[in-house]
């Protein structure tokens, strides 16, 4: 290149699968000195979502389905931000701050955006406030969390109620992720009381997965399977749905969640499921950002490109993976899972090195690897190129498949030391929660109409402060119970004022509180106060 001429700079937004595959076709072009080479991505490690179940059940530590991006992308310059806003006229990029929120700005010459999809988190109500989804990191260690700590608090309850409501776990969406949570939970369970928890019988133990369509994996046979892109393998679905059962999975099918609070779920046919554990598998919507950029967007909310993975109108910005309305070569657009996000970022970056050599860029051409799921016990349901495979070689092969596209070596030498271990040694057990009793913490919470806000008597630190909704106090004991007031907006439950004068809170209608520990209330108040002066 001339020394005098101008060094590209492409920017990649995202460090997931598709970001991952085109700085594969980029780093050989950044070494050489052809392009500077600059990766923005919210966290410093890619998170590989093949293994989410065994880490919820302990078969691998957590660390194990983390890469370091740092060394992932050596060849490239790390910024560690938030993308805020692409300003495509200018060719600007601003990030802020997850510390601070301070902004930053950076320029592009050439842009391959793979922002990927996020949680649907308005699919039903109370999701947001009370589910865990399976996208984030985050979301995936804070569940591992909770069910651990779910069996331990069910260990040392005697209210029969309560203890069926915590090991009790909901999982909403019968697809890939929904129907492999489900199976290792199932499977988890026996494991642990057998080994661990003597004192719990696992038939106490129950894994609900509900689904809306006719039948679960909807991925091998159902509404998103095209016809022209794969076969349907109704045989698959049926075995699946078999071998879940016998683990002991109850399936709901033709089901749909109207609402989830705190401690059950309320279905679409009016039955309450109790339970302090609500798994959202339901699926994920375009990242905010995609729509407020100025993206053309496709009629799935995706950035429209075109078969070359450019996006529609701009000549040096390229889009894949998920946020990417990429056409299948047999028709429709191709499904937002990982192997589709690697194959779609390959070409994009290899299409971004063409152009710089000024050669006609390559049309998005691959129709199919294969695609398979765990449902527990060492059992898959799949098919690779169009074979039907199930049992444990199904769930051999996929592994396989798996662990040769986890991009970095030295984590995968620690997955099968890992595997290695577990049947010897038994499952990670250890809860290994965040949480600081001295942190100020407010969540939101929602309680449907007839739903216990409290009960029994109960006793606890907890301070709700409704926003929205009215709930009744009553009193007494055994089948008589007397009304004493009705609570609505701005008013406060406070659980410990009400041991001994009440036996239980019921809401009337849909209550939404904000939730905070009653020792720190007095310094919201005093905040509060001391703003309203100020106003």
């Amino acid at each position: 290149m001339d020394s005098n001429q101008k060094i590209p700079h492409v920017v990649v937004i995202g460090g997931g699968y598709a970001g991952l595959y085109a700085c594969q076709r980029l780093s050989r072009a950044a070494r050489k000195g052809e392009i500077r080479l600059t990766v923005i991505t919210k966290e410093n490690f890619h998170i590989w979502h093949g293994f989410i179940g065994e880490m919820l059940t302990g078969r691998i530590l957590p660390t194990q389905i983390l890469s370091p991006v740092r060394r992932i992308f050596k060849d490239a310059t790390l910024h560690i931000g938030i993308v805020r806003r692409i300003d495509l006229s200018n060719k600007t990029i601003q990030t802020i701050r997850e510390i601070d929120g301070r902004s930053m700005e950076l320029t592009y010459d050439k842009l391959i955006v793979t922002v990927g999809s996020k949680q649907n988190s308005e699919s039903f109500q109370g999701l947001a406030e009370h589910g865990f989804a399976l996208k984030t990191w985050d979301d995936c260690y804070q569940l591992k969390n909770h069910i651990l700590r779910m069996y331990e608090l069910a260990s040392i309850t005697s209210d029969p109620t309560e203890r069926k409501a915590m090991l009790t776990f909901f999982v909403a969406g019968g697809g890939f992720s929904g129907s492999e949570v489900a199976g290792e939970l199932a499977d988890f369970a026996r494991q642990l009381a057998r080994k661990d928890f003597p004192g719990l019988n696992p038939e106490e133990v129950e894994v609900f997965l509900a689904h809306p369509q006719e039948t679960i994996l909807p991925e091998l046979f159902g509404t998103r399977v095209d016809a022209r892109q794969s076969k349907q393998f109704p045989g698959l679905v049926a075995y699946a749905e078999r071998h879940l059962k016998k683990l002991g999975v109850t399936i709901r099918t033709n089901i749909r969640i109207q609402a989830v609070s705190r401690n059950l779920v309320v279905l679409s046919d009016g039955t309450r499921v109790p339970t302090r554990t609500v798994i959202s598998a339901v699926g994920t919507i375009p990242q905010k950002m995609t729509n407020e950029s100025g993206f053309p967007l496709a009629p799935n909310g995706r950035i429209l490109v075109d078969r070359t993975l450019r996006v529609h109108g701009y000549e040096n910005v390229w889009a894949a993976g998920d946020c990417a309305a990429v056409e299948h070569p047999k028709g429709g657009y191709v499904p937002t899972t990982a192997w589709w996000g690697m194959m779609t970022g390959q070409t994009a970056g290899a299409n971004v090195i063409r152009q710089l050599h000024g050669k006609t860029q390559k049309k998005f051409s691959k129709t199919g690897l294969g695609q398979a799921v765990s449902i527990g016990r060492r059992t898959a349901v799949g098919e690779l190129w169009g074979v039907p495979l199930r049992g444990t070689f199904a769930w051999i092969m996929w592994r396989l498949v798996l662990y040769f596209y986890f991009p970095f070596s030295d984590r995968k030498i620690r997955l099968l030391v890992d595997w290695a271990l577990w049947p010897l040694m038994g499952r990670d057990i250890v809860e290994m929660s965040t949480d600081d009793t001295d942190d100020f913490e407010i969540r939101r919470v929602k309680f449907q109409p007839g739903e216990k806000i409290v009960s029994g008597g109960q006793t606890g630190h907890s301070i709700y402060l409704i926003k929205d909704g009215n709930c009744s106090v009553f009193e007494g004991n055994g089948h008589e119970h007397k009304l004493i007031k009705t609570l609505s907006v701005g008013d406060k439950i406070v659980l410990n004022e009400l041991d001994g004068q009440a036996s239980e809170v019921v809401a009337n209608t849909l209550v939404q509180a904000i939730e905070l520990r009653d020792d720190q209330l007095s310094e919201l108040e005093q905040v509060l106060e001391l703003l309203r002066k100020k106003g």
